[in-house]
Parts: structure tokens; C-alpha cells; sequence
């Protein structure tokens, strides 16, 4: 409490022109600590429900002393986008200054439509966290809009699942579509295997099993390639003999019988290439001796 002589003095003060003159209680209020929040850009409305929460708490209800707080705590570039409100004596007030950050720091209308129609989805929230969110971003719109853009957010099957209830309360299917969800999740990390990650390999380890790998290869190599050669050496020797017997009847334009008998061959071993006088009874072909 102030003294006589504080009493007095603060009568003679001349009336401020822009704050109305502090009292008694408001003097002794201003020294009361509250913890005002770093200011929250993406919610300003959340942000000074809070703040007038710590207000009330404080029991500081001059407009102001709030508007004091208010201007002490926040950041200079927030100060700075509303610096004609507070420059101004007609708008030094607390709830000019509150309306004028929550116009130009909130959402548009525009903004909160797009929100709604695109870039929101379900994601990692609840169905019910999103349902809150779209109900927040338009207060003022039907419920049966609100069901109808919150549903086309959801998963198929949880869609028509609520289709099946469309006959309770907006708040109930919401907690149907919890559920559901919830169930899925966990009947999918049911199923999915632990990873078991695999130690690196050793390097020694690995290059010895390449070289043992080297080997048995070549080894087998090597024992394919004796066993051909040894399978196809009795066909080779028939064809370079066939060959070296051949040879000297074909230097003489005779087939082999003919070039070995003479006139004695009972028949043409070629009838079509070798040049024997056709007289000789020799050089009929082997099929007419049969």
C-alpha cells in the first residue's frame, strides 16, 4: 500500500491525455511477474488466450497494464509490424493492439480455405485431430460440410465404415474412426518383421572366400575340359583318316574303290564325281549290288 504522502502526490499528477491515471490497485499490480509466452505466429488467438489466462491468474484486469505486459514481452519484430497502433495515442490500447496482431499475423479466410480443400490430410494425426483442425479453421460452416470435407481426408476403408454410421453425431464417428485406425496400426506393426540388421563383413573372411570360391571353379574347369578331350579324340582320328586315305583318289579325279581296284571295283564308291571309264561295270552305284 502507498503512504499518505504517495496518495497525495499521485492527485496532483496531470491526467495523461492517452493512459488513464494509474490507481492504487493498478500500481500495485504492475509489479506482479507473469510468464508471458514467446508470441506463436501460426496461432495468435491461441496465444493470447493464454496470456489472458496468465492475466487472470495475476488478477490484472486494467486495460493498461495488459497493455504494458504486452508490449514488454514481445518480440521487436512483431513490434515492428504493428508499430502504427502503438505509435498512435487513439490505439494504445491493449485490445487495439490484441486485434491488430490477430488480423495481421492470423489466417485469411482465403488461406484457411486452401488449407481445407488441399494442403491438409490426416497424416500421422488421429481422425478426430484432424476433425478438430478442420472445425477450428471454419467455425462458422455446417456440420454436414465439415463431415463431408473431413471424410474425404480419411482412408477408403475408414470412409466406409462411417458411411455405415452416418446416423450418430459427428463427435461419436470420430471416435469410431480412432478406433479403427488405431486397430490397423497395430495389426500392422503385428505383422512386420524386426529388422535384424546384419554386421558388416569381415574382409579377411571375405577375401579367403573368394579364393576358395577361384579355386573350385578353375579346378572344375580344368576336369570338364580333360573329360571332352578325352570323349572327343575317337571321332577326330576317323575324319583325318578318312581324309589321308582319301586324298590320292581324289588327286586323280577317282573315287577310292576305283583308284585301289582298278576295274576290279565292284561298284562306284561316287559315281557322281569320279571320271572311271563308265564302261567298267564297276562304277554302278552300291545300291544296285543289294
Amino acid at each position: 500500500m502507498l503512504d499518505q504522502n504517495g496518495e497525495e502526490k499521485m492527485k496532483t499528477l496531470p491526467a495523461d491525455s492517452t493512459n488513464p491515471p494509474a490507481t492504487a490497485s493498478d500500481a500495485s499490480v504492475c509489479h506482479v511477474s507473469i510468464n508471458i509466452p514467446k508470441f506463436y505466429k501460426p496461432d495468435p488467438e491461441m496465444f493470447f488466450l493464454n496470456i489472458e489466462s496468465q492475466f487472470a491468474l495475476a488478477k490484472i484486469t486494467s486495460d493498461h497494464t495488459r497493455y504494458v505486459h504486452l508490449t514488454a514481452k514481445l518480440e521487436p519484430e512483431i513490434l515492428a509490424e504493428v508499430s502504427d497502433v502503438i505509435r498512435n495515442p487513439d490505439t494504445r490500447t491493449y485490445i487495439k493492439l490484441k486485434d491488430a496482431i490477430i488480423k495481421r499475423f492470423g489466417q485469411t479466410d482465403e488461406d484457411r480455405l486452401n488449407r481445407l480443400l488441399g494442403s491438409m490430410d490426416l497424416g500421422d494425426k488421429q481422425p478426430s485431430q484432424l476433425l478438430w483442425e478442420i472445425q477450428k479453421l471454419a467455425p462458422d460452416v455446417p456440420t454436414k460440410i465439415v463431415r463431408g470435407l473431413w471424410l474425404r481426408k480419411l482412408p477408403g476403408h475408414v470412409q466406409q465404415i462411417l458411411q455405415a454410421v452416418s446416423h450418430v453425431d459427428l463427435s461419436q464417428q470420430a471416435e469410431i474412426a480412432d478406433k479403427v485406425v488405431s486397430v490397423q496400426t497395430s495389426s500392422i506393426a503385428a505383422v512386420r518383421p524386426e529388422a535384424n540388421p546384419l554386421p558388416p563383413p569381415n574382409l579377411a573372411d571375405l577375401s579367403q572366400d573368394i579364393k576358395t570360391l577361384t579355386k573350385t571353379m578353375t579346378e572344375f574347369i580344368n576336369t570338364f575340359r580333360a573329360s571332352s578331350s578325352r570323349s572327343r579324340s575317337p571321332a577326330r582320328s576317323l575324319p583325318y583318316r578318312s581324309h589321308s586315305r582319301e586324298s590320292g583318289s581324289q588327286d586323280r579325279k577317282y573315287c577310292y574303290l576305283h583308284y585301289k581296284f582298278g576295274k576290279d571295283a565292284r561298284f562306284c564308291r561316287n559315281p557322281l564325281m569320279c571320271q572311271f571309264p563308265q564302261s567298267n561295270p564297276g562304277n554302278e552305284s552300291p545300291s544296285s549290288h543289294q
